[in-house]
């Protein structure tokens, strides 16, 4: 009846699933996802998909992350201008 079409604007849990930033910040440092993914001691694949958004990694290994990167862990996060609604 009250069909509302998920398509026509991302959800809020959509956005959510792309939490991560960190993509990002190795771009900004020069840094690879597989050296990231060496240093946090997960293959290669784990990594791409975090970076991807496919998967999203829990609080610790973002923590570790951080530390790695020697950036604030609020740095590793989602882009609170992406989260606001259009």
């Amino acid at each position: 009846m009250f069909k509302k079409s998920i398509t026509s604007r991302p959800s809020l849990l959509h956005k959510l699933k792309k939490m991560n930033q960190i993509k990002k910040v190795l771009k900004q440092q020069g840094r690879t996802q597989a050296w990231l993914a060496v240093q946090l001691d997960v293959t290669k694949s784990t990594m791409s998909s975090w970076c991807n958004h496919h998967s999203e990694p829990n609080l610790t290994y973002i923590y570790k992350a951080s530390d790695i990167l020697n950036v604030q862990l609020t740095e590793l996060l989602a882009d609170k201008a992406n989260l606001k609604k259009k």
